[in-house]
């Protein structure tokens, strides 16, 4: 009994701490926490249709994301030699319709550039480095 006293506390300790509910009588511990819902500008769809449109536009970009935005990237200069033009996301969290822009775009990109293109251009950038 002690130990059956023991477990149920245990598992409603955890509970209150990650927004978990108990069913005593099975014992069983069900997740109630729920993913926050996306902005209408976060979703999947809303990143393709964003990406069509600009490539309607003539228009190559990749969404660039991370801690720190780098004004002047030697990477970022040798993609808009080619025309590739990069919009910066500050942050690290990656929204499902940034994931689809850079998705879409960069199989237009292979398509009008080839296939090994990144790698064209990566290791352009590594010899830049070693300058």
């Amino acid at each position: 009994k002690s130990a059956l006293l023991i477990t149920l506390s245990i598992a409603l300790l955890i509970a209150c701490n990650h927004n978990l509910e108990v069913n005593d009588v099975d014992l069983v511990v069900i997740d109630k926490t729920t993913k926050p819902k996306l902005k209408a500008n976060e979703t999947y769809e809303w990143g393709l249709k964003e990406a069509r449109k600009d490539f309607g536009n003539d228009s190559l970009m990749l969404i660039r994301y991370g801690l720190e935005v780098e004004s002047a990237n030697p990477y970022w200069e040798i993609l808009e030699k080619y025309q590739i033009y990069v919009k910066s996301q500050e942050g690290c969290v990656i929204t499902p319709a940034m994931k689809a822009y850079n998705v879409f775009m960069e199989a237009r990109i292979a398509e009008r550039y080839g296939e090994d293109f990144f790698n064209k251009v990566d290791k352009k950038y590594q010899l830049m480095l070693k300058k």
